[in-house]
């Protein structure tokens, strides 16, 4: 049973303000060290994040950020806190 809860250490990372919000933010950072979107986004936008990820080599992680963040309209976030990125995953490949 997998026990691990990405939401928590995402919105931690939103609470210190470590994120940046949107495909574009995330596209023009430099030190974003994890992504994660939503299941709902769009094709266009996925496949935008997936080259970003494959140019930086930074891992996507699929999230409910609705549940996190309802106030805003966003389908991805990109984490620059590295322990964050590190524990969030660390408990998506181990549970």
């Amino acid at each position: 049973m997998n026990n691990f809860n990405v939401e928590k250490y995402v919105g931690l990372a939103i609470k210190s303000g470590k994120v940046y919000f949107g495909v574009e933010k995330i596209e023009l950072s430099k030190n974003t060290k994890l992504i994660v979107f939503s299941s709902n986004i769009s094709k266009n936008s996925f496949e935008k994040l997936q080259k970003i990820a494959d140019i930086k080599k930074i891992h996507l992680v699929s999230c409910d950020i609705e549940k996190i963040y309802p106030n805003r309209n966003c389908k991805a976030i990109g984490i620059v806190d590295t322990n964050l990125c590190k524990i969030i995953e660390y408990g998506v490949n181990n549970g």
